[in-house]
């Protein structure tokens, strides 16, 4: 499994966001993309699932070229959760998280549905929710809801856009601690966007760092890109760099004017 980005613009209308991105991502494992706010975070790993087609460039999966694919083949591939889901039906969390199985096939649901739509709501605690309507679940408990939903999708790449955003630092450490454990113990390719640098430091395979205007900086284990340097030219912070258990950990110090 693979995702290979050359030379790639994107961007809204007139509006350019990413420019001359060149990426190439291959699993298993966690790969965290970081960077400060409208860096085009989001707007990378819409490219790659066509959610968003770029101005230029080109980005290919497994070898084909996104352009080339339909949404089908792709939702094949690429399972996407978004940073925050815009339902407000009243549907139970069970059913809501059933839904992410429609890719395997169509709405006939089958005892295999059951039994990963179970597990999925067990991994993430959501168990005691599953008869509950989803419109009455916090902000934090939708966005773990989605995260179940891409799970039992069972694709070979799975992406997150800021899957912990809404959830407090206990439940941060546990969803990206479980999307790690969830690329090594399935093989697959696990690929999220965190703004808590420590957290992504802690677990990630990889790290893509990204900067303004719409670039990657750079690319590789935590140890290479999670730098007191690197945190200086990105985000504008003066910071200490020290390791524990072999990993980065930021110490903040003051921004910068």
């Amino acid at each position: 499994m693979e995702i290979d980005i050359e030379n790639m613009d994107a961007g809204y209308g007139t509006t350019k966001i990413l420019q001359g991105i060149d990426l190439h991502l291959e699993g298993p494992g966690l790969t965290c993309i970081i960077g400060p706010n409208g860096v085009g975070k989001s707007t990378l790993i819409k490219c790659m699932n066509k959610l968003l087609t770029p101005t230029a460039g080109t980005v290919k999966v497994n070898g084909r070229d996104v352009k080339e694919m339909t949404r089908k083949e792709i939702a094949e591939i690429i399972s996407y959760v978004p940073v925050q889901s815009d339902d407000v039906f009243a549907m139970p969390v069970f059913d809501t998280v059933l839904i992410g199985r429609a890719n395997k096939g169509g709405w006939r649901t089958s005892s295999t549905d059951i039994i990963r739509v179970k597990k999925a709501l067990e991994v993430l605690d959501l168990t005691e929710y599953a008869d509950r309507p989803f419109n009455e679940l916090s902000a934090g408990q939708h966005q773990t809801v989605a995260i179940a939903r891409g799970l039992v999708q069972e694709t070979e790449i799975l992406i997150l856009d800021e899957p912990t955003s809404n959830l407090d630092i206990r439940h941060q450490i546990f969803v990206t601690s479980l999307m790690h454990e969830i690329a090594v113990s399935r093989g697959i390719m696990v690929i999220m966007i965190s703004h808590n640098l420590n957290i992504a430091s802690m677990f990630a395979d990889n790290v893509v760092l990204m900067e303004k205007p719409g670039r990657i900086k750079q690319v590789g284990p935590a140890n290479d890109v999670i730098t007191a340097e690197n945190i200086l030219e990105v985000y504008n912070v003066n910071c200490e760099v020290i390791q524990h258990q072999g990993r980065p950990v930021i110490l903040l110090d003051q921004v910068l004017n």
